[in-house]
């Protein structure tokens, strides 16, 4: 049986939403024991409210991945790194229905040696300036707590982490 539209259903039938595109350079901070750093997010935030992350920028005009990334970890946990320390991975895009989202991240990893993580300064973007520094063994019991985005990020570059 056709299905009959005429002015008033087409005015009522949802329309596609296009998703919000986000560019970001996302950085897998390690400890020296491979134990993986995250901060948590704010419960008013407006993705991903209180859940755990890791740090995840915005390129801002005219800048590089790198320097995003360089940029991120200064401002959310107070490191000052040379940029030959980073590893790039790779790059991943994610779509999360649930906020409306396409995300393009531009992978890095670093690893920090034990004075570096004592050292570690969240800032007030983070929940209370909250570092968590968790064992690889715990991540999937903590799964659900993590960002959409660092579930597919950890997924696809796990083998990277070791």
């Amino acid at each position: 049986m056709p299905l009959l539209m005429n002015r008033e259903s087409r005015a009522a039938a949802p329309k596609e939403q296009a998703l919000v595109s986000h560019i970001v350079a996302h950085t897998i901070v390690k400890s020296g024991a491979g134990d993986l750093v995250f901060t948590l997010r704010s419960s008013s935030d407006k993705y991903y409210p209180g859940k755990m992350n890791q740090v995840t920028e915005h390129l801002e005009r005219g800048e590089t991945p790198l320097k995003a990334a360089l940029r991120g970890l200064g401002e959310e946990l107070g490191l000052r790194i040379a940029p030959e320390r980073m590893e790039g991975l790779g790059r991943i895009k994610i779509e999360d229905m649930n906020y409306n989202i396409r995300i393009y991240a531009s992978v890095f990893t670093l690893r920090l040696d034990e004075a570096e993580l004592k050292g570690l300064r969240p800032t007030g973007e983070t929940a209370g300036g909250s570092a968590i520094v968790m064992p690889l063994a715990l991540l999937p019991g903590f799964s659900d707590r993590l960002s959409k985005v660092d579930q597919e990020v950890l997924r696809d570059f796990a083998g990277s982490l070791r």
